[in-house]
């Protein structure tokens, strides 16, 4: 019958202790790479996201017409309504009674929650207004 060593000890063959180093450090090096990943790809999408990426990093993104009259005229009882949907700048700011208080100004709106950010319409309706990151 063979002899039993204790694992770790001297009496463990070399080969034996040195594969079970490596097993160990192959499985902090694999944790490690998983971190760093994870990182890197939250970072990715953080610069992104912030407008300070590429442009192959850049986001488009939409929003409510409505809250942009609500910050632009600091009245939230305000809605948005277009006047005619192929003409995207026929956005107007309504009170309760439909009286039009004024046109939606969607640059500001989009500095406002995207700093920087430029406003574009992406298919040339009412509706087709993002901000761009």
């Amino acid at each position: 019958m063979a002899s039993r060593t204790k694992s770790g000890s001297d009496q463990e063959p070399v080969d034996l202790r040195a594969a079970r180093r490596t097993g160990k450090y192959l499985i902090i090096a694999a944790v490690i790479t998983a971190v760093v990943g994870a990182a890197a790809t939250l970072g990715a999408a953080l610069l992104g996201a912030s407008g300070h990426g590429s442009a192959s990093t850049r986001s488009y993104n939409s929003f409510s017409m409505t809250q942009a009259c609500w910050v632009q005229h600091d009245d939230p009882s305000l809605t948005a309504q277009y006047e005619n949907w192929n003409d995207p700048n026929s956005w107007v700011c309504v009170n309760s009674s439909g009286a039009v208080i004024g046109a939606v100004n969607i640059q500001a709106w989009c500095n406002h929650e995207w700093p920087g950010s430029t406003a574009v319409n992406i298919d040339n309706t009412a509706y087709g207004w993002r901000c761009r990151t």
